[in-house]
């Protein structure tokens, strides 16, 4: 019965926080690597915010919800179970990204991740053989494949509001360069 009961049970905002797009959690204080510190400063900066020193500490969040969707950060070891820290984002110019969630930050009210940027490498294109020659001929055109991707780490940082974040993808395989292929396709077998 009490397994029924909490099945049912969702995470809430804290006050004030956007209902869709909020950290979980108890907070730790933190202090910032340089590319992390240069993103959210940004951040703050293009939002005619203060900026933050280079030993202040930050309020930090291992985990977030965005659309009902529970995300972790990379920094956090349980989340090496379960990758639900790459993810597929908007950037300020409303483009797709993606990227690796190293942190959730309570910035000046704002629920942010700092996202390390995974850039577009290539896409994949699909070897279909069929019997028709129509599809034949459409195969070998090159179709791409456009639910995965092929990315390279960056050493680029970003710093995102939480509502930015649009889904989870799945890291399909990764290679020795720091090469990711992702399939952006929700996995809807695999739970907690």
């Amino acid at each position: 019965m009490l397994t029924l009961f909490f099945s049912f049970c969702r995470p809430s905002p804290p006050g004030g926080a956007d209902p869709k797009a909020f950290v979980l959690g108890v907070s730790k204080k933190e202090l910032l690597t340089q590319q992390e510190l240069l993103a959210v400063n940004r951040f703050l900066f293009c939002r005619g915010l203060t900026v933050i020193g280079q030993g202040d500490e930050v309020e930090t969040h291992r985990r977030a919800v965005v659309n009902g969707t529970i995300f972790s950060c990379a920094r956090w070891s349980r989340s090496k179970l379960k990758n639900s820290y790459t993810v597929q984002y908007e950037d300020a110019k409303e483009s797709t990204q993606f990227g690796e969630i190293q942190r959730f930050l309570v910035l000046k009210g704002y629920h942010v991740a700092v996202i390390a940027n995974l850039a577009l490498h290539g896409s994949l294109v699909s070897p279909v053989t069929s019997s028709s020659e129509l599809l034949n001929n459409f195969a070998d055109s090159g179709v791409l494949v456009h639910h995965i991707v092929v990315t390279k780490r960056s050493n680029i940082s970003f710093c995102i509001p939480l509502c930015r974040i649009k889904r989870m993808c799945i890291v399909v395989s990764t290679s020795g360069d720091n090469m990711l292929t992702l399939s952006t396709f929700p996995n809807l077998v695999e739970h907690d």
